[in-house]
């Protein structure tokens, strides 16, 4: 299978289901590196709803690629709990719209007043 276009990348999508240990780093799924030629970045780009970016390194361990250094911070500042659900959407230049859900499935609502 041949890597996407630029433009196809950019609609891809991934969700996880957060549990286990996830307080320090999250596995990028297997099929969604595949789709940039087996590598990822050294460093993404997380943006949230409520416009805060956080920047997240990305290590490979065991054939797996991880989202870990800067990834605690990201957790602890969105108050991320086991059970919650985050959408990945790639936007292109190792920048990632994260969306996430509660463990009833509700989109977290930022808000707007701080």
């Amino acid at each position: 299978m041949s890597n996407p276009c630029e433009c196809c990348q950019i609609k891809l999508k991934f969700l996880r289901q957060i549990n286990g240990n996830f307080m320090h780093s999250l596995v990028i799924p297997e099929w969604f590196v595949n789709q940039f030629g087996g590598k990822i970045w050294g460093t993404v780009r997380l943006e949230t709803s409520d416009g805060n970016m956080y920047d997240v390194g990305v290590t490979e361990s065991m054939n797996r690629t991880i989202l870990k250094s800067g990834w605690a911070t990201f957790v602890d500042t969105n108050q991320i709990e086991e059970n919650y659900s985050l959408m990945f959407r790639y936007l292109g230049n190792a920048r990632f719209e994260v969306t996430i859900f509660d463990s009833n499935g509700k989109e977290k609502a930022w808000c707007c007043s701080g």
